[in-house]
């Protein structure tokens, strides 16, 4: 036998005794017509103590379910994480160069391709862009996007 299921049966015991000490310490007044103390303390002990012995025996249940849930979640969630990553790498780019495409802008209206590389030269060298800038830039007027 698991142990857990020890642990099921040896809880469920004890919580149907401390149930029936408390309704005994209820049920059994006294002469002054309280409850039974003597009955009720050890029921609401050993209902807790029950509990507790519960609960490590269905942890492989709540373990599971987590999981489950926890799989769900992320099954649902993924193409909204998919999504997020697609527009992620988008948007990175050109909010990190925004001078970028202005320059672009400027050298694109035209120009031959040795006037806008010179152009994005003179950028760079003016420090108005960065190298990584005129990289992609050079690409585009290239035509190696």
């Amino acid at each position: 036998m698991k142990k857990t299921t020890i642990f099921k049966i040896w809880g469920i015991i004890q919580l149907i005794i401390g149930i029936a000490l408390l309704f005994l310490g209820f049920s059994d007044k006294d002469s002054f017509d309280m409850p039974n103390i003597s009955l009720i303390y050890p029921g609401f002990l050993l209902i807790g103590l029950s509990l507790m012995i519960l609960s490590v025996g269905f942890s492989p249940e709540v373990a599971k379910l987590k999981s489950k849930i926890e799989a769900e979640t992320i099954d649902h969630a993924g193409k909204d994480i998919s999504e997020a990553k697609r527009k992620g790498a988008e948007t990175v780019i050109p909010a990190v160069t925004p001078e970028l495409k202005r320059a672009y802008k400027t050298i694109k209206d035209e120009k031959t391709i040795e006037e806008k590389l010179s152009e994005a030269q003179r950028l760079l060298d003016n420090k108005i862009i960065t190298k990584e800038e005129y990289d992609q830039m050079r690409k585009r007027i290239l035509g190696i996007d």
